[in-house]
């Protein structure tokens, strides 16, 4: 029998050799102590005709194993399946429930931060062993080892995500925590872990994002994006409403959300109604404007952004789409167009669910519609858009076999379901020396001026309401405008508005025409 306190250097335990059949004990005297025993037959003293059979026995040892209850006899006897080697198969009362589970719960959420994967569910904490994102050994000592927390201040505080921000953030459905050691810039420990409220809105559940050094999430109510920035003042991070200027946008409420980079930072949300809120945000430059996006009377149901590919300045946006296609309901992957993709040249995809085709030689027919069946379809083919003789779009019939014929042959193209842009201002008003606000007073706009890109004569209407609305003139200084405008600016054009107390200024684009439109001047009269 030989000892080792380092399980690498052996020796010889005093009294403990053995040269012929026996059964013993042997106790060392040792109490708290780690020590390693090994038997077995030195080298030189095993002979050939000998049979050796060793047994070492430890009863005041044990051994953590862990077993899946497969199913239920009594409250005191289960089947199990063992996931890893078990000590002994006698009963023993020294067992725990593990964390997770089908009637338990799984974690909510994940995120790795400072060297650790982090799990998150119910109210619970879960951070892994240091570099070891699979480990979560709890025999493991000191700063590396795993860390297992929970927030303690209640049922409702479910943890719905995690932030990787400059300390590690997490929302629950009554409060924003900051999780903290006690120097900004220390890692997180088992011994240096605390926790502080970092605002008490209550977070829904949907995945927060990271943009830089911020997070964005959903507040409790499931209809607001908060904002969570770092208060020099509070020296911790707190909760700002960047809804604030279109609460209502919301509603019915937010279920999806992701956030893209290139080539601005937009913040795509899906509503419960299949609407897509879509904030384009810059903090450096104190821009944030919230926009709709729809795609008629289908439904987008989820979204996921991925980075850009090799060259490319713009992410990769995807949205999960349901579409009720030649009567029976679909659902697609669709990927946003890049916006260098939507200016009216060779490639125009200012479509819905489109598809490029490429013919030689040039034909009439396009295939590979199949996916838009008995659907009402436009195109862009050869640099031009289809349209008929007062140049409004073309829309053609997709046949059963997915098929649609052209007005002239085509060598290049795009085709897919027309949508339509609008935009209304808010309640316009004037302020002069003379009269300080005309918000409620009786005006309207004589004059409208626009400086436009990358604009096909017709893309634009504009007027004091939807249902009334001019073209664009097709004529500017003595010249007849045709094929696409890659600049705009010309004088002001007569508006059709009416006086008014309630004035707005209404514009209204129309695919596959495309129009970028960079600002917009109007003149306006008082009658005060």
């Amino acid at each position: 029998l030989q000892s080792s306190t380092d399980n690498s250097t052996f020796s010889d335990v005093n009294g403990q050799t053995f040269t012929s059949t026996i059964t013993t004990s042997y106790a060392d005297g040792l109490d708290n102590q780690i020590v390693w025993y090994r038997i077995g037959i030195k080298t030189g003293g095993y002979g050939g005709a000998d049979s050796v059979v060793c047994t070492l026995i430890y009863n005041g040892g044990t051994q953590t194993s862990t077993v899946r209850v497969t199913a239920f006899t009594t409250n005191v006897a289960v089947s199990i399946a063992a996931l890893s080697t078990i000590g002994g198969t006698a009963a023993t009362d020294t067992w725990a429930e593990g964390e997770w589970s089908s009637y338990r719960g799984f974690p909510t959420s994940v995120r790795l931060h400072e060297g650790r994967l982090w799990w998150f569910g119910r109210d619970g904490i879960w951070g892994s062993i240091s570099d070891a994102f699979t480990s979560f050994d709890e025999t493991v000592e000191g700063d590396s080892g795993p860390l297992n927390r929970t927030i303690g201040s209640g049922p409702v505080d479910v943890i719905n995500w995690g932030l990787s921000l400059q300390r590690l953030l997490i929302g629950a459905e009554g409060k924003e925590i900051s999780i903290r050691s006690s120097a900004i810039d220390t890692p997180l420990t088992p011994t240096d872990f605390n926790m502080k409220d970092a605002s008490t809105q209550g977070s829904a559940k949907v995945e927060a994002w990271k943009i830089d050094q911020r997070g964005v999430y959903v507040q409790r109510g499931g209809f607001r994006v908060y904002e969570l920035g770092f208060d020099s003042s509070a020296y911790d991070y707190n909760s700002t409403d960047i809804t604030a200027i279109c609460p209502e946008l919301g509603s019915p409420g937010i279920v999806r959300m992701d956030v893209q980079r290139q080539p601005d930072t937009r913040i795509h949300c899906i509503r419960s109604d299949g609407v897509a809120m879509i904030g384009t945000y810059d903090k450096n430059e104190d821009v944030l404007a919230w926009q709709t996006a729809s795609s008629g009377s289908d439904t987008f149901e989820d979204v996921v952004v991925l980075p850009g590919t090799a060259n490319s300045a713009e992410d990769q946006v995807y949205y999960v789409v349901n579409r009720t296609v030649n009567g029976s309901t679909v659902r697609y992957l669709e990927k946003w167009a890049k916006e260098s993709e939507c200016r009216g040249s060779t490639t125009s995809k200012n479509m819905d669910s489109h598809i490029t085709f490429t013919n030689s030689p040039a034909v009439h027919k396009v295939t590979g519609l199949t996916h838009l069946v008995a659907e009402s379809v436009v195109a862009w083919y050869d640099g031009t858009p289809a349209v008929d003789s007062s140049g409004d779009p073309l829309t053609f019939t997709v046949s059963a076999s997915g098929e649609i014929d052209l007005p002239a042959p085509a060598t290049t193209g795009i085709v897919g379901l027309a949508y339509t842009g609008q935009w209304k201002s808010a309640k316009m008003g004037m302020q002069t020396a003379a009269i300080q606000t005309m918000l409620n007073a009786d005006k309207r706009i004589s004059s409208v001026g626009f400086v436009l890109a990358y604009f096909y004569p017709q893309g634009l209407q504009f007027g004091p309401d939807f249902s009334n609305l001019d073209d664009m003139p097709q004529q500017e200084a003595g010249a007849t405008l045709s094929g696409v405008q890659t600049s705009y600016d010309y004088a002001t054009i007569p508006f059709p508005g009416v006086w008014d107390t309630d004035l707005r200024l209404c514009l209204q684009a129309q695919s596959p025409l495309p129009v970028t439109v960079l600002a917009v001047s109007t003149n306006l009269d008082a009658n005060p």
